[in-house]
């Protein structure tokens, strides 16, 4: 009987405290609305103190600080709304992130507007941010401060819109990119080979190659390290038959006869380490001494 009386005063004491946090929410709106902004902010923190959990209140002491213009307390409260915000509310703060945007621009506050867009990204990372911010963006983190990482984040954005063919050859390369750059090799090989796929002869077509050569070689040095053999065959493939970087050709060929020694294949090991050999004629390589050395060793195995 205790136990249930002790539940009953529980549940009352929530539906209490509930009911006066909406009320006093409602009170911080329409103080908010008549531009009593002092007073909105009273009653925000008043329901916050209420419902600490709550992501309402700190939404909305948010939303107050968004009037007055005071970005950095805007972010903290919806930093602070997000942790107890469930997905539909994150939605809902994403897009007040979206709408601060626009007063950010038209007050001239560029670099908070930036940051406004990687909160968005952040909290909702499909969010619908218009083609000609994304790929403002994009631009301006990619030619300007070479950050390839936030660059990558509103390419990506840009990359879903149905762009003009001169615009996504662009975009399309600085993907590509803006993966090399970040270490993301595999994804980067993908993107250059899509690439060329679909503009066979992109104006940047001899640089999309050597960097295709310089990924798959990375990826064939990581792939033996590994013992992933035949990743590290194919790697090393791509990069002989494109031809480039030049510099690694030979370093290519070693890390193939390798591969192929290490599968128990000996006929294509010992025409790979044959081929170092003959690309280097007048034995100027510390490599060439060594593929004559295994060149030696498999004849008289």
């Amino acid at each position: 009987m205790k136990k249930i009386m002790l539940f009953s005063l529980v549940l009352i004491l929530l539906v209490g405290c509930k009911t006066k946090f909406n009320s006093v929410i409602d009170n911080g709106k329409s103080a908010l609305q008549e531009n009593k902004i002092s007073d909105a902010v009273g009653y925000f923190e008043q329901a916050i103190s209420i419902s600490p959990k709550n992501w309402r209140g700190y939404y909305w002491l948010a939303m107050a600080n968004k009037k007055r213009m005071r970005y950095g307390e805007f972010v903290i409260n919806m930093d602070k709304a997000l942790i107890y915000a469930d997905n539909d509310a994150k939605l809902k703060i994403a897009d007040a992130y979206y709408a601060f945007t626009k007063d950010l621009e038209a007050a001239n506050r560029i670099e908070n507007m930036y940051d406004a867009f990687e909160h968005i990204l952040k909290i909702v990372p499909d969010y619908n941010i218009g083609e000609e911010y994304a790929l403002h963006l994009g631009n301006k983190y990619y030619e300007q401060s070479f950050d390839y990482k936030k660059a990558l984040m509103f390419y990506l954005v840009v990359e879903k819109q149905n762009l003009p063919p001169e615009t996504d050859m662009v975009i399309s390369y600085r993907i590509a990119r803006c993966y090399y750059e970040t270490g993301d090799l595999k994804n980067a090989s993908i993107a250059y080979n899509q690439l060329l796929d679909k503009y066979p002869q992109h104006p940047k077509k001899q640089i999309i190659l050597n960097d295709i050569g310089k990924i798959n070689y990375e990826l064939a040095q990581d792939a033996f390290s590994h013992k992933k053999y035949d990743e590290a065959i194919s790697r090393a493939t791509v990069v002989l038959n494109i031809g480039k970087p030049r510099i690694w050709l030979q370093d290519t060929r070693n890390i193939l006869a390798a591969s192929y020694l290490a599968k128990g294949d000996k006929a294509n090991a010992l025409k790979v380490y044959r081929e170092i050999v003959a690309n280097d004629p007048y034995r100027r390589q510390r490599i060439t001494l060594e593929a004559l050395k295994k060149i030696n060793e498999l004849k008289n195995r």
